[in-house]
């Protein structure tokens, strides 16, 4: 019988002993074992002494998870998508938390980040869906006021004093994660007591509907993040339009 003992000191280098006196094989576990003291009381034969901490988990594992092996974990994940319908509401997820349990368990820091890198990129195809209108909210921190914004693509649209031109909304097809990006250009109209005075410039960039402090807009007074991508330029690929199949129109009746 294999027998496990934790802590090596007095009682379990006795412990040890009688065990392999008894024709049993014994591993040791200290986290500072004393091998000379080890060897005195319980003898070499049939005791193997581990030197490790029992919080240390990863330390535990041998192998652990290579960094290869979790990338692959990632990409099967992200692969994987969940839809749920719940009442009025559909939901949608990945499994992308499943490689990274077992990667915070399993590996080491280095591995666990070059693996989720590398797996995640290696799926992520990102928003590729064009859209003539760009759905956004913006916030007056003044009145804590919402209001929503549709911003047609190439066409000044206001809110405030801000002047917004969406110039791209893309989204992810509908197999993917659901994400929508936005390319804003965004200026500060003068006031009307100096109308003279040129718009200054707020925000150039993309802004994401998932992560709106990834690229934010820094005002005092207005804040504006994206919500949605409307209106597709092209059918989105894999749908009928897309392969060329239309419904017919029945025949009238006789």
């Amino acid at each position: 019988m294999n027998i496990l003992i934790t802590g090596a000191g007095l009682i379990g280098s006795n412990a040890a002993r009688h065990a392999v006196d008894a024709g049993h094989k014994v591993v040791l576990f200290d986290l500072s074992p004393n091998r000379d003291y080890i060897q005195k009381i319980a003898g070499e034969s049939n005791v193997d002494v581990v030197a490790a901490d029992m919080r240390d988990l990863p330390a535990l594992l041998d192998p652990h998870l290579p960094w290869w092996g979790l990338a692959l974990g990632f990409l099967v994940a992200e692969t994987c998508v969940v839809h749920l319908q719940f009442r009025r509401s559909a939901h949608s997820f990945t499994l992308g938390d499943v490689p990274l349990v077992f990667g915070l368990l399993f590996a080491t820091g280095g591995d666990l980040v070059m693996g989720a890198l590398l797996g995640s990129a290696a799926h992520a195809e990102g928003p590729v869906i064009d859209n003539h209108i760009a759905v956004l909210q913006g916030l007056d921190k003044v009145t804590a006021r919402v209001s929503p914004i549709r911003a047609p693509l190439g066409i000044p649209t206001y809110f405030g004093t801000l002047e917004i031109v969406a110039r791209s909304c893309r989204e992810t097809p509908p197999t993917e994660p659901p994400e929508s990006a936005a390319f804003l250009e965004i200026r500060e109209l003068p006031p009307a007591s100096d109308a003279e005075a040129p718009p200054i410039d707020l925000f150039s960039g993309w802004m994401f509907a998932s992560s709106p402090a990834v690229s934010a807009l820094e005002h005092p007074v207005y804040d504006v993040w994206v919500v949605d991508c409307e209106e597709p330029i092209a059918p989105p690929p894999g749908t009928a339009s897309d392969q060329g199949v239309t419904e017919g129109t029945p025949p009238a009746s006789e």
